[in-house]
């Protein structure tokens, strides 16, 4: 009897120390944690996984052991600086909650292997202070290449001079709202706009809605939305919100208020789309697309979900992620020339707006700007 018990304390005590392992492991793995890191000290490191500190101090050794991490005496432990780790990149991004920003840093921790670097994460999660405190935490690590997608508007100028001024290389992902100079790399939105746009009115749409939470945000796709439904005599200013807040929460209250007199709607991102489907369809029996059709701009993994199949405009990371280092790489922060590099997305039409006439194939196949879609019966013209 005693011996089970002694076997279950065991077991335990291994799978406390492995979850801790494994989690640190995975940190380091997908660049949230880079060499030269500091861990947590072992109290929060206690607290962090509930264990004892004999748990985490077996767990640290095991990751020692792994070659992993190494112990400074009277500095605590850190990521182990690889050999083959010869540089490290930051990636600023606004919020890595936000599930696109997750799959471009995986992309950039990819693609910056290839050229023996490794990527360092900055999540400035919507806050001003932090996108400061993140470049003065790059300039503190050395960090002298950055890769950053813009977050609060009135700050990027500024983060821009800073950077300058301390002779960082950086090159912006995705600016769709700023005039600042530099190099520019972007997803073209009007494309991606304009593909949606003819899409749906080849479905027989005309009463078609547009959601976003600030107009100056993603104002490329508004404007593209609007003048295609202005040189069809389609426009009606009572189908846009364009200030919400608190974003969720209006925008189904606005989609409501609108039901059955619009019969599709486009959003600039694919959460908000997602949110609206799940929603709509669970807690007010909406039937997509019959009762309303919806569309997306991203992407993302979870817009493939079956229980999903989001219409969306693909951002072709992989190629955004390729250009954006081979600027950062092949330019150097003397040129003071501005390049913008402008990237054509991908429609990926699912059973959001074509219902079971979408065959399920995974990720879904693109589809060019000239695809002609099947019309969708029941719709003005």
């Amino acid at each position: 009897m005693a011996n089970r018990k002694n076997e279950k304390i065991g077991l335990k005590r291994k799978f406390v120390t492995e979850t801790m392992v494994g989690d640190i492991k995975k940190k380091v793995e997908n660049g949230t944690l880079v060499p030269g890191d500091p861990l947590i000290s072992e109290r929060e490191l206690c607290n962090e996984y509930g264990i004892s500190f004999i748990s985490v101090r077996r767990a640290l050794k095991e990751l020692e052991e792994m070659g992993l991490i190494e112990k400074k005496w009277g500095k605590g432990n850190f990521v182990k600086k690889l050999p083959n780790h010869l540089e490290l990149v930051g990636v600023m991004v606004p919020n890595m909650t936000n599930p696109i920003f997750n799959e471009y840093f995986q992309e950039f921790n990819l693609q910056l292997a290839k050229f023996n670097c490794s990527a360092a994460l900055g999540d400035a999660r919507n806050n001003a202070k932090n996108m400061l405190n993140l470049v003065d935490s790059f300039i503190s690590r050395q960090i002298k290449k950055i890769i950053r997608f813009p977050n609060i508007l009135s700050e990027e100028e500024k983060i821009g001079r800073l950077l300058g001024k301390q002779g960082i290389h950086n090159v912006i992902v995705n600016d769709f709202w700023t005039e600042q100079p530099g190099l520019h790399v972007k997803v073209n939105e009007k494309v991606g706009t304009e593909q949606i746009m003819a899409h749906l009115w080849d479905l027989g749409h005309r009463k078609i809605a547009f959601i976003d939470y600030k107009h100056e945000i993603r104002k490329n796709i508004f404007s593209v939305y609007r003048e295609y439904l202005k040189e069809r005599n389609a426009y009606q200013e009572k189908y846009i919100l364009t200030e919400a807040s608190p974003i969720f929460p209006a925008m189904l209250e606005f989609m409501l208020k609108l039901k059955g007199e619009v019969t599709a709607c486009l959003t600039p991102y694919d959460l908000f789309s997602v949110y609206l489907i799940e929603e709509l369809k669970n807690k007010h029996g909406y039937r997509i697309p019959e009762d309303l059709a919806l569309t997306g701009f991203g992407g993302i993994r979870e817009a493939a979900k079956p229980s999903i199949s989001l219409t969306t405009v693909r951002h072709p990371k992989e190629e955004i992620v390729r250009r954006a280092i081979a600027l950062l790489f092949n330019t150097s922060s003397d040129e003071e020339a501005s390049i913008v590099i402008q990237v054509k997305p991908e429609l990926l039409i699912r059973r959001s707006t074509i219902g079971d006439k979408y065959q399920e194939n995974g990720e879904g196949s693109p589809v060019s700007f000239e695809t002609q879609c099947l019309p969708v019966s029941g719709r003005d013209t």
